[in-house]
């Protein structure tokens, strides 16, 4: 909440006069994130008594409603999260196969031997090796802990 919240101001306030308001709350910042962590642990450790409906206290919104808003923020927000993953992981092989390429061009050829062209298709294979290798790991791995 608190980084929200500074970010928010920081983007509102920026070539304002009350843009020296931000540098003074940059300089609280590492402050105020252990207050609210320490004041959620707090009333984590120490549940709330309960009160008359009418008021609503600050250990019910830390405790109760604030954890399951952030949960329903994450689902909705994960799927988003993943396909953004996927486009800069293409974006990044993109640019790598572009560069190995233009390495593998440079390359003088030597008797017709290519080495820089033989070097470039063993690290792919093992990095594509090492890849599947992990994906296998991890499957196996869920697939155990179902079985239990």
């Amino acid at each position: 909440m608190h980084h929200f919240a500074y970010s928010t101001l920081r983007l509102l306030l920026k070539n304002t006069p009350l843009a020296p308001l931000i540098s003074l709350l940059s300089f609280c910042s590492p402050a105020i994130s252990s207050l609210l962590i320490l004041t959620t642990l707090y009333f984590y450790l120490y549940p709330p008594a309960a009160v008359p409906p009418s008021l609503i206290p600050l250990g019910h919104i830390l405790v109760d409603v604030l954890p399951y808003v952030y949960a329903s923020i994450l689902r909705w927000v994960s799927p988003l999260f993943t396909l953004l993953e996927g486009i800069s992981t293409l974006l990044v092989v993109q640019v790598a196969g572009r560069v190995g390429k233009g390495w593998a061009d440079e390359e003088e050829k030597e008797e017709g031997v290519e080495w820089r062209s033989i070097a470039g298709l063993v690290a792919a294979a093992l990095v594509y090796c090492a890849g599947l290798a992990g994906v296998t790991m991890v499957s196996r791995r869920r697939s155990v802990e179902s079985d239990r």
